[in-house]
């Protein structure tokens, strides 16, 4: 975007308080996308109702808006005196250093409160500008890696763990673990030894000589997926896999195109020498040629590396745990005269196939590194597989599986999820953070918004719920990605697609513990007031806390003061956000399309404003309300609607609706009342017995 006043490149900048924003480096204005400002008010309830009110005196301005090129508006912000400059359509804010100071003196006046109440000197346009950038003259660069002839400063490549002794040391724990109950089984007589350790081992060859050839029949008969051979592929990346596997000494892989819009990629097999590679005709249609070979790069790394059969003997383990643990819970003792151990046994293998999860993620997580790297140094070109990622998310974000379904599916786990080029619900993360225009299937070139990218996935880097998330999935979390082969590329002596700047404005650790507090405090209640009631003897206390508990979750989590209009782009900059913590705002937009694409009765919709989109929520309290409202939402689909709620993010940045305003009247999701309700009728049925003594 370029200055509507001087014409020249507006830059990236960091804010002390870790905020982007587009800042001219000759005039020192900064443009402020809708609810952007909020983040810099002292006052923000107080100035929303002024702005929200509109310009005083407005009349045509002869500067552009940046974003949208269209002529913006010039009139009075609090007062006739502080004249700005505002676009009608997106309605982002342009500000000189002149017109901040005005208008923080001007938040001043209208709150009736001194000065010296919110500065300790002199204020100037240069001291404005200090306070908002963190420094007098320039301001904190999130593209601090680049010198300023735009070429990049010589570092080393960064190092990546060692796969093998990485390979080595998990496949020993997870191994040892089950060998533990192996042996435990075998000690109390369940079985045999030599048959407790052939059993498994016959468990893990059959599983690994059969699963590729019952994959490739499943892919044929139920995704269409049809095998082609080199020549039926793009030449260029045809001679791009001859190459990597002449350099490697492996035939070439077996490719398989699966005739489906999604851009998607995973490979499967059992050595380098049998890789198969699947793509989709949507890859190869959203991606160039430079892309499509880093993708391809990607995942014949996978092979290269030996990941197809080492992440299927690792995820072989925490399958065997979960069933044997299933098992023996509900195994009986043949003796009647002893306490039957073998519930506890099951327990202990249910505890290590959790531990077993855990390994198995973290191996693929480090894996994922691995293969990013392989693919940048075979194209020799890090940026094509970033981009090539942010492409992919816009299709994957339709994934239909629930978050839901994903836990329940996890103890069928297998290497396949592990060797995909990306997680399904990371994608959801990246195609809300890099959305740009209203055209989802225009040229993904001119949808990427580096801004929106580098603001939003500050989250993933900074806020400490990234790292419970990334936990518990297979990919390292985009923004962990990206960074990876920013490094790469400038060890590589390029220039990053894009870079962040990780220097935290603050720690965040205080508001995360506030928050895991909150998440948990109505299950602590409970098993708080479980184990006093051994002790009194009243059912009551357990209800009682648990009751509170949940009250207490639900006035934090669902705050109603304070709904300030905001832009998409604004929200997705919040750090301090999480799914207890909101931002209650209002945003405005038009829907696009349903949350899950073809699925006729989904109650979740998505909204998209000139910043980017984003999800939205739809919940009642009783799931058949969200059925109906699911099978007649298509009716808004193209519309402008105005939504009341809370931004959240869990990883996936989300926006609950509390209400949401159309062109046939206002929908109202109930779920904070039911909530609010349902505590404390619970809180109040615990009192009761409490005192009854029951």
């Amino acid at each position: 975007m370029n200055c509507p006043k001087c014409s020249v490149a507006l830059v990236n900048t960091y804010t002390p308080k870790g905020i982007v924003v587009d800042y001219c480096p000759t005039c020192q204005g900064i443009w402020f996308d809708k609810g952007e400002l909020n983040y810099y008010s002292k006052s923000p309830a107080e100035f929303a109702k002024k702005l929200k009110n509109g310009l005083l005196s407005p009349h045509n301005s002869e500067k552009c808006c940046p974003r949208c090129n269209v002529n913006m508006n010039e009139g009075g912000l609090i007062k006739d005196e502080l004249l700005i400059d505002q676009c009608p359509d997106c309605e982002g804010i342009w500000l000189d250093a002149r017109e901040l100071t005005q208008m923080q003196l001007a938040e001043i006046e209208i709150n009736s409160l001194e000065p010296s109440n919110f500065f300790s000197r002199s204020y100037t346009a240069s001291n404005a500008m200090e306070e908002l950038t963190g420094n007098k003259t320039t301001a904190r660069n999130p593209f601090a890696a680049v010198n300023n002839s735009g070429r990049n400063e010589k570092i080393a490549m960064p190092k990546l763990p060692n796969l093998l002794m990485y390979s080595i040391s998990t496949m020993v724990i997870l191994y040892g673990m089950l060998g533990v109950v192996m042996i435990l089984l075998a000690e109390l007589e369940v079985m045999p030894t030599d048959v407790a350790v052939l059993s498994t081992l016959i468990a893990i060859v059959v599983n690994f000589l059969v699963s590729p050839f019952i994959m490739d029949i499943f892919l044929r008969w139920f995704q269409s997926m049809e095998w082609v051979g080199p020549q039926n592929l793009p030449e260029p990346l045809r001679n791009f896999i001859s190459d990597i596997c002449h350099k490697e000494n492996i035939p070439f892989p077996r490719i398989g195109i699966i005739n489906d819009g999604t851009p998607n990629a995973f490979t499967y097999g059992h050595t380098p020498s049998n890789a198969r590679v699947v793509i989709t005709r949507g890859l190869m249609r959203k991606l160039n040629a430079e892309e499509l070979n880093a993708v391809i790069g990607h995942e014949l790394g996978h092979a290269v590396h030996w990941d197809i059969l080492i992440m299927t003997m690792a995820s072989m383990v925490p399958i065997l745990l979960y069933y044997i643990s299933k098992t023996l819970m509900e195994m009986k003792s043949n003796s009647k005269n002893e306490k039957n151990p073998l519930p506890l046994i099951g327990l202990i293998a249910y505890i290590m196939y959790i531990i077993a999860q855990y390994a198995v993620l973290f191996l693929s997580r480090t894996r994922e590194y691995s293969a990013d790297r392989y693919s940048a140094e075979a194209t020799g070109n890090p940026n094509a597989l970033t981009r090539a990622l942010i492409k992919i998310a816009y299709g994957l974000a339709s994934e239909t599986q629930s978050a839901e379904e994903t836990r329940k599916n996890r103890a069928g786990a297998n290497a396949l999820s592990a060797l995909g080029i990306f997680d399904a619900s990371s994608a959801k993360c990246l195609v809300a953070t890099s959305a740009k225009t209203t055209s989802l299937t225009a040229d993904f070139d001119e949808e990427i918004s580096k801004e929106n990218i580098i603001g939003a996935m500050q989250w993933d880097l900074w806020n400490p719920w990234a790292i419970y998330y990334e936990l518990h999935s297979s990919h390292p979390l985009p923004a962990k990605r990206i960074d990876a082969l920013a490094k790469t590329a400038s060890a590589m002596d390029k220039t990053p697609y894009i870079t962040f700047d990780k220097q935290k404005p603050e720690c965040y650790w205080d508001d995360f513990l506030v928050d895991f507090v909150i998440k948990f405090l109505p299950l602590a209640g409970l098993l708080l007031g479980g184990g006093s009631s051994l002790y009194f003897g009243s059912i009551g206390n357990p209800l009682l806390l648990f009751g509170l508990g949940m009250l207490a979750q639900t006035l934090f989590s669902y705050p109603k003061n304070s709904f300030l209009d905001h832009s998409v782009a604004s929200l997705l900059k919040y750090v301090k956000v999480s799914d207890v913590r909101p931002v209650p705002a209002v945003i405005k937009g038009k829907i696009i399309g349903k949350g899950i694409p073809g699925l006729i009765y989904s109650e979740d919709l998505v909204l998209q404003d000139n910043s980017g989109y984003i999800f939205l929520n739809y919940e009642q309290p009783l799931a058949i309300f969200n059925f109906f409202f699911g099978l007649k939402n298509d009716k808004y689909i193209g519309t402008n609607v105005t939504v009341t709620g809370w931004y959240r993010r869990a990883p996936v940045p989300y926006f609950e609706i509390y209400k949401m305003d159309a062109f046939d009247g206002t929908s109202t999701c109930y779920i904070y009342w039911y909530k609010l309700i349902f505590s404390l009728s619970v809180a109040a049925i615990g009192f009761y017995f409490v005192i009854a003594g029951i």
